[in-house]
C-alpha cells in the first residue's frame, strides 16, 4: 500500500529547511510513499520541485508564527496571525480534503495554525523542527508545548533542538543529510576555475565563503570586522557571500519605496554594503546572491566560515563544506560541535571579532591545516550524514507511525 504524504512548508524561498524537505520528499521510496509538497507562497522552490520531479502546489496561508533564536517575538506577526487565522484554517481544511493524505509532514514550527487544522481533521502530523524554538521564554515554551501536543511524532534535526522540546517520548533526532556525490571534492578544481572566472579573479587568492541570507544573527557584520583585521596582512583574501537580502521586487513594494524615499537601507544586504563601504572593503566582498545550486560555490572555497551569533538547528552549509572537504571556521554555539565533531573545524567565540580573525588566520597561513580539516570533514560527512541513512531513518519513522495508527484502528473496531 502506497501512503500519501503531504509536505507543507512556510513560504517558498530558498533556504536550508525547504531544500532539506524537498530532498527528502524526492528521495522517498516511490513503492511506499507518494509525496506532495505544498508551499504557503510562491517562490523559487516551486521550480526546484519541478526539476526534481516532485508534485507541488501553492496554497496561500498567511497565519504563520515564526519565532525562535533568529526571529524575536514582535507585535506585527501576532496581529497578522490573528487576522489571517480563520482564512488559513479554511484553506488548510480544503487542502487536506483535496489531497487526502495518510499523514502530514510539517517542515517548520511556524505552521502552528495548520497543525491545529490537521489535528481537528484527525490526520497524523509528523512535525519536523529544523530551528531552535527559543527555550527559557514563556512564548517559546508555549510554542514548543503546542507542537508536541498536536504532533503524532516530532523530528528534531539535532540533539540541541530536541532539548528545546518538552515531550521526549514523541521526539526522534535525525540530522540533516548532504548529498556526498554532488558535494564531492573531486570537483573542487573545476568549481574553483568556474567561480574565479565568474568573479573576475585572475591573481592567486584565498577564497573564504559564507552561505545564507545576510543577517546579523548569521554573523556577516562580525565577519566584516574580522576581515578588516585580516586584510591588512593578507590582501589576497576574498570573501564570497552566497545569499542575499530582501526578496526580488521588494524595492517596488510600498514599504520598499518608502524606505528608498527616506534613504533607509532596504534590507540587511544594503546595510552590509553600506558598512563595507565605510571600512573600505567593498572590493574584498563578492556577493553572488541566492543560488539554487550552491555546490560550485562551496567547492570553490578555501575556507567556509559560519560566524553565527545565535544558534541554528543543523546548518546545511556545515554539512556541504564537510562533504566537499572544505575546512570550516564556526562559532562555538548551539549544535556546532555536535555536527562538526572536534577534528573537522576551528571554533571561535560567538560575536568575538578577534577570536574569529585569529582562527581564520590560522587556516589562511597553513594549507596543510586546511587539508587536514577538510579530509576529516569529508570522512565525517560520509560516515554520519549521507542522504541514504537519512531517508532510511525517516522512512522507519513513517513506518512506525503507520503501523501504530493501523494497530489502534484495529483495536477500535
Amino acid at each position: 500500500m502506497v501512503l500519501k504524504v503531504l509536505f507543507i512548508h512556510s513560504g517558498a524561498g530558498i533556504g536550508g529547511a525547504p531544500v532539506s524537505m524537498v530532498t527528502l520528499a524526492a528521495s522517498l521510496d516511490p513503492n511506499l510513499y507518494d509525496p506532495h509538497v505544498a508551499f504557503t507562497d510562491n517562490g523559487p522552490m516551486i521550480d526546484i520541485c519541478k526539476q526534481m520531479g516532485l508534485r507541488s502546489s501553492v496554497t496561500k496561508m498567511r497565519a504563520v508564527m515564526a519565532y525562535g533564536a533568529h526571529v524575536p517575538l514582535s507585535i506585527k506577526p501576532i496581529i497578522n496571525f490573528v487576522i489571517q487565522f480563520i482564512p488559513t484554517i479554511i484553506k488548510a481544511r480544503q487542502l487536506i480534503k483535496t489531497e487526502k493524505p495518510d499523514f502530514i509532514h510539517l517542515n517548520t514550527s511556524a505552521l502552528i495554525s495548520i497543525g491545529i487544522v490537521a489535528r481537528m481533521q484527525n490526520v497524523p502530523i509528523i512535525w519536523h523542527i529544523r530551528e531552535v524554538v527559543n527555550p527559557g521564554t514563556l512564548f517559546g515554551s508555549l510554542l514548543a508545548g503546542a507542537i508536541c501536543h498536536l504532533a503524532y511524532r516530532v523530528i528534531a534535526v539535532s540533539d540541541y533542538v530536541a532539548q528545546c522540546l518538552p515531550d521526549v517520548e514523541k521526539i526522534s533526532v535525525v540530522h540533516n543529510p548532504v548529498n556526498t556525490s554532488i558535494f564531492d571534492p573531486q570537483y573542487k578544481k573545476r568549481h574553483r576555475k568556474t567561480i574565479n572566472s565568474l568573479l573576475g579573479l585572475s591573481k592567486p587568492n584565498i577564497l573564504i565563503g559564507i552561505l545564507g541570507s545576510v543577517q546579523k544573527e548569521k554573523g556577516h557584520f562580525v565577519l566584516a570586522e574580522a576581515v578588516r583585521l585580516i586584510n591588512k596582512k593578507f590582501p589576497e583574501v576574498i570573501l564570497l557571500i552566497v545569499g542575499g537580502g530582501a526578496p526580488e521586487g521588494y524595492a517596488d513594494t510600498l514599504r520598499g519605496r518608502f524606505k528608498t524615499f527616506l534613504r533607509i537601507p532596504l534590507d540587511n544586504q544594503a546595510k552590509l554594503n553600506k558598512f563595507l563601504s565605510e571600512i573600505n572593503l567593498t572590493k574584498v566582498f563578492k556577493n553572488v546572491g541566492y543560488q539554487t545550486d550552491v555546490a560550485p560555490y562551496v567547492g570553490s572555497m578555501d575556507i567556509l566560515v559560519a560566524p553565527n551569533t545565535k544558534p541554528e538547528g543543523c546548518p546545511r552549509s556545515l554539512l556541504e563544506a564537510m562533504s566537499m572537504s572544505v575546512p570550516v571556521v564556526v562559532s562555538d554555539i548551539g549544535p556546532s560541535r555536535e555536527i562538526m565533531g572536534d577534528k573537522s573545524a576551528y571554533f571561535c567565540e560567538p560575536g568575538n571579532v578577534l577570536s574569529l580573525s585569529n582562527q581564520l588566520i590560522g587556516l589562511i597561513e597553513s594549507k596543510v591545516l586546511r587539508e587536514q580539516l577538510g579530509d576529516a570533514g569529508r570522512a565525517r560527512a560520509l560516515s554520519k550524514f549521507r542522504v541514504e541513512n537519512h531517508i532510511e531513518k525517516i522512512q522507519n519513522i513513517y513506518k512506525s507511525v503507520s503501523n501504530d495508527i493501523n494497530s489502534k484502528s484495529v483495536m477500535n473496531q
